[in-house]
This record gives structure tokens, C-alpha cells and sequence, in this order.
């Protein structure tokens, strides 16, 4: 009496897996314009780029003393992807097998050649690298640096990426192939009696069915009865977003109640049977692939927008000129007169090995002087500085001018209020003493001068003093002269 009710009640089961199927059923399946529309603007963004390629590479062709291949590896990439590109539109157009095998044999020698060219700009590019761009004319162009590094960069990605793709989804399917992992993804029969014969079946001749004893083999022996196990959560599959459970094609457990009066009578769920197993798995996989195939066309488009930013830049340099036919600009001249009257002074931190490098003094500058030195700004001839003394170092403002600012290294000073305070004492009493020794210098300068005016006096007083004497001395001596130079006398001597 059961077996027609059970037998009507899987019909009508049966009837509500398919109606929400068919009610919220959506094609994820990208349509032909989509993929034409995403070929053409790959296409596009492609041809832009190679031209790109051979116009930076020939503007900047004698702008890279470091590396001169990379222009040439520019400008070589750009023609050979044009031509890879018009070989492969003639391929599609001729369908004639003798154009069509040279066309081929030609495009097999271009990707070869276009392969070893990017090893060879690789080696070229990544060899210089980090970039250095303080010296220009030392170095590369930094747009031609830049933009070889970039594209490099990504094709190495974009060659690598779908490798590493199909390699990991071919180890997941090789997985999944595998009986033991397919059955973790059934699910067990409910209110089901599982039973087995009591005696075996005995083997039959080859094509022929096997021969069941009437009475023996409907004998069969209990071996699990489902209706006594712990009830669980109902399995099923979204056909559409719910909100606090998943998106379409989601697999979840909710409870019997909400599945059967919710979920299944209002269309959002289907019970988890192979075939819709197996249709939203293929759904999952052309989805997948769709969003794949968008996440490359943003990527490429993104790359584009970048790339014609970096074009706009590059155009901008050659609107202003080359940097010796550039002229400073007024912030620029302003603060190059300013690091000409400035001395920058730093002090010795506590550690003994203790290095003054470029990076400390980009920050000194900004702390003590308020000027932002980039690092490729700054040369600094003695680096590292070790020893306390007197330096100086060049800074470059706007590529065009160098100003030499003088430096010194001086002792560490603690930055605490004590030793401020002794600091400050020092220098009042420093101070007080060059006042003494200043006003000791002038009292000695005046009392040598006083000495020597009262000397002047004393000297004066002397030769006025001296000169009757000398005068009485004078006639004195000259009588005595002329008494010895007379001659004798003839006077009568007296008796």
C-alpha cells in the first residue's frame, strides 16, 4: 500500500529538482562579441606597446653608456612582434598550403629568434640593475630604463603564469580522477536498509545471467538500517545567491526544515545529484576561465594606462629639452642660494662604529637644514666618514645644478637637560674667560704704551741735561789740543 505513495512522492520529488533548475538556470558562457571584443583590444594594447618600444628606443638610442644594447633590444622586440603579428593576420587570411606551410615556417623562425632576443635583453636589462639615475650621463635614461625593465618584467610573467596554470589544474585533474577522492564527494543515501544475501550467488557461465535459487537466495541478512542513524543537515546546491549562505553552485548544509520549505520551494537550491553535480562543475569551470580571460584583458588595459602615462612623461622631457638646455626653476634657484650660505653640521652618534653614509646625511639635511636631498641627489666623495673633521659633499638640484656644501663631523652631544645645562655652563664660563683675556690684552696694550711714552720723556729730559756739559767738554778739549799742538816757549829761565 506504501510502495505507490513512496513511488508518487519521489515523482513529485523528482519534478521539484528539475523545476528550480530550469527556473534559475544562467549561462556563463562568454559569448562570441565578448571574445572577438577582448582579441582586439589585446591587439591593440600590443601594437601600441611594440611602437612604443621602437620610438623610445630610437629617440634614446645614444642615452644609455652603461648598456647600449637596451635601445637596440627595444627597438629589435618592437619590429619582430610587428612582424610576428602581421605573419599571423596573413595566416588567417591565406588558406592556399604552400603560403600558408612558408607563412608558418617563417612565424616558427620569428618566435624562436623573438625568444632568444628577450634572454639576451634580460640579461641586459637585469645586469644594471639597481638603477642609479644620479648620473645621467654615466648611467641610462631613466624612461628607457624604466620602460625596458617593465616589459621584460611582464612578459616573463605572462609566459609564466599559464604554464604554471595548466601544470597545477592538470595535477588536480589527474587528483580527482582518482576513485578514493571521488567519493569523498558523495553523499549517503538516507532512510535506506542495506542488506545481503545470505548465501552467494555461485558463478555463472560467461554471457549467460546467473541461476537464483527460489527459496535459498531471497534469504538476506540485516546489515544497516539508515532510519536509526543521527539525522544530519540537508545537502544541497544554490541556484542563485542567498544571502548568509553562498552564490550559485555553492554546495551547503542547511537544516531540513529551511531546505525543504525555503531553499527547495522557492527555487534557490536543487538536490546534490550527479548530473547537477556535474552541470555546475562545468559551469564553475567556463565561469573560471571567463573571469580569467577578463582579469587578463584589465590587466592588459592597466598596462596600457600605464604605458601611456609613461609615453606623456616621456614627451614632457622632450617638450622641456635635454637637461643642458633646461633652465632651473625659481624653487630651485631659491634653494640652491640657500645651500650655498648653509654648512651643515652633524654629530657623532655613540657607537664606535659609527659611519656617516649618504642615508644619514639625506636625513641631517632634512632635520638641520629642512631640505629634502634624494639619495641619487647626493654625492658624497669620502663615504663612509669615520673620523671626526671638516667634509663637504655635492648636491644635485633638478638634474641641472651641483652646489658643494661644506660638512662637519663633530662629537656626540647627550641630548638630556643635565647635560644641556653643563653645555651651557661651559660656554658662559668659555665666554667670560675670552672677556678677561680680551680686557687683560687691552690692559697690557695700554701700559706698554704708557711705558713707552714715559721712555719718550725720560730720553728727552736726558739729551737736554747733556748738552752744557758737552759743550764745556768740547772747548775743554780743544784748548787741551791746541796747548799740545803750540810750540815751546823762548822765555829766559829765572834765576
Amino acid at each position: 500500500m506504501n510502495q505507490p505513495l513512496l513511488s508518487a512522492s519521489l515523482k513529485k520529488e523528482k519534478r521539484i529538482i528539475k523545476s528550480p533548475l530550469a527556473a534559475g538556470q544562467m549561462d556563463f558562457r562568454p559569448q562570441g562579441a565578448v571574445l572577438i571584443a577582448t582579441l582586439v583590444v589585446v591587439n591593440f594594447i600590443w601594437w601600441m606597446v611594440m611602437i612604443a618600444a621602437i620610438g623610445v628606443g630610437a629617440t634614446h638610442l645614444n642615452n644609455c653608456p652603461v648598456q647600449p644594447n637596451i635601445p637596440i633590444y627595444l627597438i629589435v622586440m618592437g619590429a619582430t612582434s610587428i612582424l610576428s603579428l602581421s605573419v599571423t593576420y596573413n595566416i588567417s587570411k591565406n588558406k592556399e598550403s604552400a603560403i600558408n606551410i612558408l607563412l608558418t615556417a617563417c612565424m616558427t623562425v620569428l618566435h624562436i629568434f623573438s625568444f632568444s632576443w628577450l634572454i639576451a635583453g634580460t640579461c641586459w636589462v637585469y645586469n644594471i640593475y639597481p638603477p642609479n639615475y644620479s648620473g645621467t650621463d654615466n648611467y641610462c635614461h631613466m624612461i628607457t630604463y624604466q620602460f625596458a625593465f617593465v616589459v621584460t618584467t611582464l612578459l616573463w610573467v605572462a609566459m609564466t603564469i599559464p604554464s604554471m596554470w595548466s601544470s597545477c589544474r592538470r595535477v588536480l585533474q589527474d587528483l580527482l580522477r582518482q576513485p578514493a577522492v571521488r567519493s569523498l564527494s558523495l553523499t549517503p543515501a538516507q532512510h535506506t536498509v542495506v542488506v545481503e544475501r545470505w548465501w552467494q550467488v555461485p558463478l555463472s557461465k560467461v554471457g549467460s545471467p546467473p541461476r537464483l535459487n527460489p527459496r535459498r537466495h531471497r534469504v538476506y541478512k540485516l546489515v544497516e538500517d539508515t532510519k536509526h542513524a543521527p539525522k544530519t543537515n540537508m545537502e544541497l546546491i544554490l541556484t542563485q545567491t542567498v544571502p548568509k549562505l553562498g552564490g550559485r553552485g555553492d554546495t551547503v548544509f542547511v537544516k531540513r526544515s529551511v531546505g525543504r520549505n525555503k531553499l527547495l520551494a522557492e527555487g534557490l537550491a536543487v538536490y546534490p545529484s550527479p548530473e547537477n553535480k556535474q552541470m555546475f562543475s562545468e559551469e564553475l569551470r567556463v565561469g573560471i576561465k571567463y573571469e580569467h580571460s577578463c582579469f587578463s584583458s584589465m590587466v592588459l588595459i592597466w598596462f596600457a594606462l600605464l604605458l601611456i602615462i609613461v609615453i606623456l612623461v616621456d614627451v614632457q622631457l622632450l617638450r622641456e629639452g635635454r637637461p643642458e638646455d633646461r633652465i632651473q626653476t625659481r624653487t630651485g634657484q631659491m634653494t640652491l642660494d640657500f645651500l650655498k650660505r648653509s654648512k651643515l653640521s652633524i654629530n657623532k652618534m655613540p657607537p664606535d662604529d659609527f659611519q656617516l653614509t649618504k642615508e644619514v646625511v639625506c636625513r641631517q639635511f632634512l632635520k638641520k637644514l629642512g631640505v629634502v636631498v634624494p639619495l641619487h641627489a647626493l654625492n658624497l666623495p669620502f663615504e663612509p666618514i669615520k673620523d671626526l673633521g671638516d667634509y663637504w659633499c655635492e648636491v644635485t638640484i633638478n638634474g641641472l645644478d651641483t652646489v658643494r656644501v661644506p660638512m662637519s663631523l663633530l662629537p656626540y652631544e647627550d641630548p638630556s637637560a643635565t647635560h644641556q645645562k653643563q653645555l651651557k655652563a661651559q660656554r658662559r664660563l668659555q665666554a667670560a674667560a675670552n672677556v678677561s683675556e680680551e680686557a687683560d690684552e687691552e690692559d697690557a696694550a695700554l701700559r706698554a704704551a704708557s711705558e713707552m711714552e714715559a721712555g719718550e720723556e725720560s730720553v728727552g729730559e736726558t739729551s737736554a741735561s747733556a748738552g752744557p756739559s758737552a759743550a764745556g767738554e768740547t772747548t775743554a778739549s780743544t784748548q787741551t789740543e791746541q796747548n799740545t799742538t803750540s810750540p815751546p816757549s823762548q822765555s829766559p829761565d829765572k834765576s
